[in-house]
């Protein structure tokens, strides 16, 4: 067994088998209740180990850390996000190996979306690479990672481990912290809050475009700089300070980043947001493309928590129209640790056919309705769907990651009204549409199935987006769809396919009995508080939702037959 470990933002713990057992893992906000939780994740480490049963410990070999941090010795720290005594206690046995200067905190992200990637695509499972042909490239883009990498690329050798080509240092050049200080800049909670700014650009009025456009140039202008400039920021610094990492430079460079949208921020608090995310996204799109323009390519990996971005990687795709596009689903630091143990050779057998890792315990004295899901049960739920009733649904294992895929869930149909109201119910800005989950074979009549065809697995996970076709009708799917600027619709989609089995049957009982082709799919949780882990979780929100939903709505813990 081996044990990957996140430290910092959003850390986990995830445990791997060597016979290709699906892995257990949680992120540690969904244990300690607290959004975006950086501690030490004792609390998924303890969860893990009370699963597997009191022996397992011992039999733990290694431990996989990893980190952004640019002095950690891990067989020595202890800190707020990190424990080597913890970890010493709970696993005598184990040898431990982290993210550092030499191998870094980048290196990892491109090596578990290089696996996530091999994996999944039947043409790259025999993998070879001849040498007169366009690569496959790796990019990773994210807030920092060690010694204060910003952005990496990397190309694919022959036998699919990435290869390093260049590395972009320096906090004042970074994507991730650009858009994190941006929406701190506005009011809004720079580790939460960032998607917020893809709906609230879409409100930009067209006397604000000129000025917005011209503040985006000169910010890209600024940036560009360093990224296209191959003798500048391309040599790691020489660490001189003694902290996790340089506070002052950061605090530095937040300053500065924030002080770049005071041109756009004025006393309007929603049309300030609404400018800044306009700016913003456009700076991000225009320094990421410009940057690959230079290079010739036939497939593009990413990772990193920039691609946590939908409309940037849609971008990508639809910029670069020859080329194959893969998004880890994992691309924040929660995939990190397990691209590290990838690298020295471990769960290399393991593919990527779901992200449901979180065992559950039971609890019997929830008080909530139990619908056995057998062709009955489905049947009942999606005639509640169908006649406009929002269904909680809670079942099996919980998903690692930040998307909610249906174990949960809040499901309805995709219409606006819809949306509104389990907004309302979860406390909820309006900004954002909700993304479909949609039967493979469904997919063609919704989006080009070109693009489909170009987008290499990450359409199960909700990472990328693509835009719906002229026929599809916003009174039928305009809760899930989301208008640009240029009056073009997109979703970020969920493809269902027949291994996710109680949604693909509920759908496929939804389109042959009530002609409804989609539904929504939205994460279980009150705003600002993580997706719901256990029936308690789920019976609080029940509860929460039995004072504020406007809508008719049930809740229901899902059993398998027996």
């Amino acid at each position: 067994m081996y044990l990957c470990l996140s430290l910092g933002h959003n850390s986990s713990a995830v445990m791997f088998f060597e016979n290709d057992k699906d892995p257990i893992g949680y992120e540690e906000e969904r244990l300690s209740k607290k959004k975006s939780d950086s501690a030490f994740p004792i609390l998924s480490i303890t969860r893990i180990l009370q699963v597997l049963g009191p022996d397992a410990a011992a039999q733990v070999k290694d431990i996989y850390i990893s980190h952004w941090f640019d002095n950690f010795e891990p067989e020595f720290a202890e800190n707020k996000y990190y424990s080597a005594q913890q970890l010493k206690a709970l696993f005598p046995n184990a040898s431990f190996k982290s993210t550092n200067s030499i191998y870094t905190h980048h290196d990892a992200h491109a090596q578990s979306v290089a696996a996530f990637f091999l994996h999944h695509d039947d043409l790259s499972k025999q993998y070879t690479l001849l040498p007169d042909e366009r690569p496959e490239l790796v990019l990773v883009v994210d807030g920092f990672g060690n010694n204060g990498e910003i952005a990496s690329l990397y190309e694919l050798d022959r036998y699919g481990f990435p290869s390093k080509r260049e590395t972009i240092f320096g906090y004042e050049h970074s994507m991730g912290l650009l858009y994190q200080y941006a929406a701190e800049a506005v009011g809004m909670d720079g580790m939460n809050d960032v998607y917020k700014f893809l709906g609230y650009r879409t409100h930009i009025k067209y006397q604000d475009i000129a000025r917005c456009d011209a503040l985006a140039t000169e910010i890209t202008s600024k940036y560009l700089v360093a990224w296209m400039n191959p003798s500048l920021c391309r040599t790691a610094p020489i660490i001189k300070h003694a902290d996790l990492i340089d506070y002052a430079k950061l605090k530095q460079v937040k300053e500065d980043c924030m002080r770049l949208f005071t041109p756009v921020i004025d006393d309007d608090s929603f049309m300030s947001r609404v400018r800044v995310g306009y700016v913003v996204q456009k700076v991000l799109e225009d320094v990421v493309i410009r940057y690959m323009s230079v290079f010739k390519f036939k497939t593009l990996l990413v990772s990193g928590g920039v691609f946590y971005n939908v409309r940037l990687n849609d971008k990508l795709r639809k910029t670069f129209r020859d080329i194959k596009f893969c998004a880890m689903p994992l691309a924040g630091d929660q995939g990190a640790a397990i691209g590290l143990a990838f690298a020295h050779g471990k769960c290399i057998d393991h593919e990527f056919k779901n992200l449901f890792w979180g065992v559950r315990p039971t609890d019997e004295s929830c008080t909530l309705e139990k619908v056995v899901i057998n062709d009955q049960g489905i049947e009942r739920i999606a005639d509640l769907i169908a006649s406009g009733v929002i269904v909680n649904v809670f079942h099996g294992a919980m998903e690692f990651g930040p998307r909610a895929l249906c174990n949960t869930s809040t499901l309805a149909l995709c219409n606006r009204d819809l949306v509104d109201a389990i907004n309302v119910a979860n406390g909820r800005t309006t900004v954002m549409p909700m993304a479909p989950a949609i039967r493979k074979e469904v997919m063609p009549y919704l989006f080009s199935n070109t693009d489909l065809e170009r987008t290499v697995a990450s359409d199960k996970f909700m990472i990328t987006a693509h835009n719906f076709l002229p026929r599809v009708s916003v009174n039928e799917f305009g809760g899930a769809m989301h208008r640009d600027v240029d009056g073009t619709y997109s979703g970020r989609p969920q493809i269902i396919t027949e291994d996710t089995d109680f949604m693909y049957r509920l759908l496929g009982i939804l389109f042959n009995k009530h002609d409804v082709r989609a539904v929504i799919n939205t994460s279980l949780n009150i705003h600002g508080q993580p997706i719901i882990y256990s029936q308690p979780d789920l019976l609080k929100v029940h509860s929460e939702w039995s004072k504020t939903c406007p809508a008719q709505f049930e809740t229901f813990i899902l059993e398998q037959p027996k």
